[in-house]
This record gives C-alpha cells, sequence and structure tokens, in this order.
C-alpha cells in the first residue's frame, strides 16, 4: 500500500462537508451521490472513500463497505476508521485473515489466521436497538467486533441469551454502574443466533437473598437469568442526544419485600418449571405467570 497525499480544492470539500451532513441526517441517497462527486474531482483523496465505507457499515452492507474501505487504504494507509471498518467488514463476511491484519495495523497482537478464533476478552457492555429499543447489556467479548450477549435482552429486542454479536468498537454511549463507568458499543448484526428461548416470571414478595438462590440454581443448570428488576435507565443529554448515559439501579438490598421481575434463557421450558418447584421448597416463596416471551 502507498500513501498518495491529496489537497482537495476549497469547491471538493465544501461538496464533501455537504455528504457529511445530509449522512448525519440520514439521506443516505444525497450523501452516497456527493461523496461519488467528490471521487470524480479528487480520485487521490482517500477520505470519501473512507466515508462511503462507514456509510454501508452503518448498513450493515459489508460487501460494499469492504470494496470502498479497500479503495481507501490503497489511497492512504494511516486512516484508522477505515482500518477499522476493514476489520468489521471482514469479520462480518468471515475473512478471518483479512479482519486480524486489520485490527493488528490498530495495536492487537493477534496471530492471523483462516479461521475465527474466540478470545476472551473481558466483560463488555453493547447497546441494543439504539434507533428503536435502546437497552445495554452485558457480554463476553471474544475479539475487538464479536461478543456473546450474557444477559438476558429484553422481550422486543430481537436478541437472546448467548447471541453473539458484530459491534462497533467505536463506543457511542456509557453504562454507569456506582462510580464506574463503562464505554457501550453499538451492536451492528447478531453473527450468530442463539437456541436459547427467553422467558420471564414473576417472584411474589422476596428479598435479594430469596432472588439469589434462584440465580445460583439457574447457573448450576446452565439456565439464563437476568432480574429485570434492577432495570438499566437511559439518560440523554437535552441539548445533544449522542454518547448518551444508561444508569444501572440496582436491586433494593432492604428487607422489604416486593414482587420482581426475572428473565430466564432456556432452551425448552420443562427445566425452568422443575428449578423453579425447588426454588418454593428452598425458599418458601412462590411466582407466577412463567411464560415464553421471545
Amino acid at each position: 500500500m502507498v500513501k498518495r497525499l491529496h489537497q482537495p480544492d476549497p469547491h471538493t470539500e465544501q461538496i464533501f462537508l455537504e455528504a457529511e451532513a445530509y449522512q448525519r441526517k440520514g439521506d443516505v441517497y444525497t450523501a452516497v451521490k456527493l461523496y461519488k462527486k467528490t471521487i470524480r474531482l479528487a480520485p487521490s483523496w482517500a477520505r470519501p472513500y473512507v466515508q462511503l465505507g462507514t456509510l454501508y457499515k452503518d448498513r450493515a452492507d459489508w460487501k460494499t463497505c469492504l470494496h470502498y474501505t479497500n479503495k481507501a487504504l490503497l489511497l492512504d494507509e494511516s486512516e484508522k476508521e477505515a482500518w477499522t471498518n476493514l476489520g468489521l467488514a471482514a469479520t462480518a463476511l468471515k475473512k478471518w485473515k483479512a479482519a486480524r491484519q486489520a485490527w493488528n495495523r490498530l495495536g492487537y497482537e493477534f496471530k492471523e489466521t483462516d479461521h475465527s478464533p474466540d478470545f476472551d476478552l473481558g466483560t463488555v457492555a453493547i447497546y441494543l436497538n439504539p434507533r428503536s429499543r435502546p437497552e445495554v447489556v452485558w457480554a463476553r467479548r471474544l475479539d475487538p467486533a464479536r461478543a456473546t450477549l450474557l444477559s438476558i435482552p429484553q422481550p422486543g429486542s430481537s436478541h437472546r441469551y448467548l447471541d453473539t454479536v458484530l459491534f462497533d468498537p467505536a463506543s457511542e454511549g456509557t453504562q454507569v454502574v456506582g462510580a464506574r463507568r463503562w464505554p457501550a458499543y453499538r451492536a451492528l448484526q447478531i453473527l450468530k443466533s442463539s437456541p436459547y428461548k427467553t422467558f420471564s416470571v414473576e417472584l411474589l414478595d422476596v428479598t435479594l437473598p430469596h432472588v439469589d438462590v434462584l440465580s445460583q440454581l439457574c447457573g448450576e443448570e446452565g439456565i439464563g437469568f437476568d432480574n429485570w428488576s434492577a432495570t438499566t435507565h437511559l439518560y440523554l443529554p437535552p441539548t445533544f442526544q449522542e454518547n448518551p448515559e444508561f444508569h444501572l439501579h440496582p436491586f433494593p438490598r432492604g428487607e422489604a419485600a416486593q414482587n420482581v421481575l426475572v428473565g430466564l434463557a432456556a432452551k425448552s421450558l420443562r427445566p425452568l418449571q422443575r428449578i423453579l418447584r425447588n426454588w418454593e421448597i428452598i425458599t418458601l416463596c412462590h411466582y407466577k405467570e412463567l411464560q415464553q416471551v421471545y
């Protein structure tokens, strides 16, 4: 690869800025039209190709994203955004060797292979459905752009426990838990769907220790568990609604009993019924409305 320096004239740069404005507003047709006009006027300038790659990344059109990203890097291999887009597109298309090459250019030290090695890079906060039903869940990070969901997403999210998702490595929000702040990364698409179904159940007149008993029983049986009453609330600044904050409201640790909505993930209903019967025997508590919600 070579780096071809090119400074566009003011007229071409103005067209490029207009294209960026249309892209931010969601007018994809006009943005693409203006970016292509910029390319005709300044064919050696990498930025329009980078922006086209990003535009098609946001639409999960990975073949087109890869096309424009490769063109950008042929012109300027220092474009970090293009390397990120290459890593994402190559991962989505299962071009693992190209993906590792891209991540290594961004500071990782992965062995370049033709298969998909899974690493455990720790826990990460994943931002689901930012445009429709914003929700942050926890996941195990497999590599710079893949993660397996460990939380049970809310009904209607179109995601399930243990889905493997592709996410944008550029954080787009913050998960706030007490005094700690976690970057939240936007999920782009599901790469591998989980076989687990999502269920909900209401625990009646329980305290935190009762809930913890059910969590332990589920863990012993490989059943997903999530306390949906410990909710995450979205905070959007009044004047700037990018990079939102999500504040986790933990379940109260006092002695006062209350009804608690719980999310469960299993491949079938039967093991949940057995676990809940055992939970009732151990805690002397009761539940109602066990049902599949997704």
